[in-house]
């Protein structure tokens, strides 16, 4: 075998929207915590007679999502039944979108290569199965049924474990962002179904799927084993079966399950009950602009590469990196110092943006001094008071009166005259333990660069 073995993967991610209520009926669409089967209807539970009602919310994070990520809104799109059966789909059909889906297109941005994606389509989810220790029965579970999902299917573009583990990252950070999901994989709110071939011959090879992935890690460790697999099949002049396998994290290996499914044996057809969703694609939805963007405001403001990767790794920071950028009035060097707080004090996540700008321009103009920084940020958080009532509270103000400060420096170098020996003499720590004493004794509200040059001057003159 002379070529280079190529590993090829598509990824099929769902994503449970968090909506007010389920996709097709009026139930609570947060069923966590809730005892099992209280959360539903007779809609999803799919008893005889029932109809569905499409939930509009749903549509719309779809179409948020879609948008976002640069795909095409439909101008008409439709809902399937999708057939097979499950002890948790109690319809025996699940309702999902075949042939026309809400979204076409679209792509995700990654440093490892983008990945383009086929389309975006909705659907509701299954209930649960429970599979009580050592009994030889399971439970199910319905508070998940009817739960609406999007399902985000890549195009073969993967070729790496660790790009697809970057993809699924990514997404997770936008659905965050953009408000449509929580995306918690702990949870069940994230799982990804992984299409992996390998081969030597610059064609496709066999596609194996790899079901229910349900964390980043699950997913890295999978698509890897399922790689080195397929490669040694391949080598040993084997023939991979197309098949879907499972996940065992235990012993971290992929199991067969079953041959994989054609369309065909799901037996698609239109929903009866649902009329075609018409004219979204004229739909005006209000979108933040793109993570590039951020990154790119955030470089002309010479952050470094670890603070932009902090910033932008967190839907939460960015945020608040979008709520500093709106509420700046006071230039780069009071916005940037704003923003660094967010990134190294963990605690200023707490505070607004006008609260930390106000903080910044305040340090910027050298009313405050650094040693008061964590005591106004701490009133801020525990009193919601504002900065300049926190400074005043509590005396921060700082000291730059050469004519106060010329006392304390005097009374310093008349207390201490073996660091000022020290000084004379060349060692630099000296002074440092000089300035120290001055702060003490203005309780950090000295001007260090005053009281530096004070103490040079009053040492040598």
């Amino acid at each position: 075998m002379s070529q280079e073995i190529i590993a090829t993967i598509g990824l099929e991610i769902h994503v449970q929207l968090k909506t007010k209520s389920k996709m097709f009926c009026s139930c609570d669409n947060n069923a966590e915590g809730k005892k099992p089967n209280t959360v539903v209807c007779p809609v999803c539970m799919g008893l005889p007679g029932t109809l569905p009602v499409v939930n509009g919310e749903a549509i719309l994070s779809a179409v948020r999502l879609g948008r976002f990520l640069n795909g095409r809104v439909a101008s008409v799109s439709k809902f399937d039944r999708k057939h097979y059966f499950y002890p948790d789909l109690p319809k025996g059909y699940q309702i999902s979108q075949y042939d026309m889906p809400i979204i076409s297109g679209g792509e995700i941005i990654l440093s490892q290569g983008n990945v383009h994606l086929t389309r975006i389509h909705l659907e509701e989810d299954a209930g649960k199965l429970i599979h009580p220790e050592n009994k030889d029965y399971s439970l199910v579970d319905l508070n998940r049924a009817g739960t609406p999902l999007v399902e985000i299917v890549t195009e073969p573009d993967i070729h790496s474990a660790d790009q697809a583990k970057a993809l699924l990252q990514r997404l997770r950070l936008i659905v965050r962002y953009l408000g449509i999901s929580d995306a918690d994989m702990e949870k069940g709110q994230m799982r990804c179904d992984a299409n992996i071939s390998v081969s030597n011959n610059n064609q496709l090879g066999v596609p194996v799927e790899i079901k229910n992935l349900n964390s980043f890690l699950a997913v890295e460790k999978a698509i890897r084993f399922e790689i080195e697999r397929q490669t040694k099949l391949i080598y040993d002049g084997q023939t991979v079966a197309k098949e879907t396998r499972g996940w065992n994290d235990q012993k971290n290996i992929t199991l067969s399950q079953r041959s994989k499914e054609h369309a065909p044996d799901y037996r698609y057809f239109p929903e009866p009950d649902l009329p075609p969703l018409v004219d979204y694609d004229k739909i005006n939805v209000q979108l933040p602009e793109s993570i590039e963007a951020k990154i790119d405001k955030a470089q002309k403001l010479q952050l470094n590469d670890k603070d932009i990767a902090t910033l932008f790794n967190d839907d939460r920071l960015m945020v608040m990196f979008d709520s500093l950028i709106d509420g700046c009035r006071f230039g780069d060097d009071v916005l940037k110092r704003a923003i660094n707080f967010v990134i190294n004090i963990e605690s200023t996540r707490q505070l607004d943006a006008s609260f930390l700008l106000d903080l910044a321009r305040a340090l910027e103009e050298k009313r405050i001094g650094q040693p008061a920084l964590r005591s106004i940020i701490d009133m801020g958080i525990d009193k919601h008071i504002d900065v300049d009532t926190a400074i005043k509270e509590g005396g921060f103000t700082q000291i730059s009166d050469t004519t106060a400060l010329e006392v304390i420096v005097r009374q310093v170098i008349n207390e201490n005259p073996q660091p000022v020996a020290d000084v004379k003499a060349g060692k630099i720590a000296a002074m440092g333990y000089l300035t120290g004493q001055v702060m003490k004794l203005s309780h950090g509200q000295a001007n260090p660069q005053i009281v530096n040059q004070l103490l040079q001057d009053a040492i040598t003159n």
